[in-house]
């Protein structure tokens, strides 16, 4: 999301939210640019309205006061104005496409260039992707403190440029927040920093349940807690084991139905 005048709003690009991989944002009167096959960037006018759909259980883990049971999001304006136009339709929209993304995010791998840190550190190949929960915030040093379970000791990341997205990166980054980065640079040994250097223009935030993750801070478990972890998902069905499995009655065993993953419907069009 651009915001090309912020000012006029009363928000700068270094208060907007981390906004976290999931997240579903309704915008109203905004100037539209496509980047196919993948980007589209939304420019605010004068007029324009940017609502954020955070899911509930994210938002009180990221200090938000308690939320009344059963209500699924917690809405906050990315351009100033927390009067809203919410209706029904508008929130029924948002969990469809809140289940559509967690159903593909939670069975899919995000990059073909993951590696872990171990293999990050050992081979320094160019070009590959971490994800990563932060252990440290070191905001002065434009440095962050990270780990995924293969080493016994955390990486340091540099992340200093570009200077408005540093700026922004370290203001809101905190202890325990998962992230993608994206293109990480090994350490430049000579007349360099001794880091492993990325653009904090290309840092995701993710969600515990997205699927890389769930992999990952199962490894950061200790391996009582592990195999404690291991033997309960054994017994324990899974959501779509819940939703499509059948019993076997000859082997008793449980089948699996493979449901294609629908395209989440297209949002009406709004003035």
């Amino acid at each position: 999301v651009g915001l090309p005048k912020s000012s006029l709003f009363g928000v700068s690009p270094a208060e907007l939210p981390f906004l976290c991989l999931g997240d579903v944002v309704r915008a109203h009167r905004v100037k539209a640019t496509a980047k196919p096959p993948h980007f589209l960037n939304l420019w605010l006018q004068q007029r324009s309205a940017i609502l954020r759909f955070q899911e509930a259980s994210a938002a009180v883990a990221d200090g938000h006061s308690p939320v009344p049971e059963g209500q699924d999001f917690v809405l906050q304006s990315l351009s100033g104005c927390e009067a809203n136009t919410v209706t029904q339709k508008d929130l029924e929209m948002a969990s469809s496409l809140h289940h559509w993304v967690r159903e593909r995010v939670a069975h899919e791998t995000l990059s073909s260039y993951l590696t872990s840190v171990q293999e990050f550190n050992s081979s320094r190949a160019v070009g590959r992707d971490l994800i990563v929960r932060v252990v440290e915030v070191r905001e002065a040093e434009r440095v962050m403190v990270v780990e995924d379970g293969s080493t016994a000791e955390p990486l340091s990341v540099e992340a200093s440029k570009p200077q408005l997205a540093a700026s922004w990166f370290f203001t809101n980054v905190k202890q325990g927040h998962w992230l993608k980065l994206r293109n990480v640079a090994p350490p430049d040994v000579v007349g360099g920093s001794g880091l492993a250097r990325v653009s904090a223009a290309t840092v995701t935030r993710l969600p515990i349940w997205s699927h890389d993750v769930t992999l990952r801070a199962r490894a950061l478990l200790p391996k009582t807690e592990r195999r404690e972890d291991h033997e309960a998902m054994k017994q324990e069905p899974t959501d779509d084991e819940a939703r499509g499995a059948e019993v076997a009655s000859a082997a008793g065993r449980r089948r699996v139905k493979e449901e294609p993953l629908s395209t989440p419907p297209a949002p009406a069009a709004t003035a």
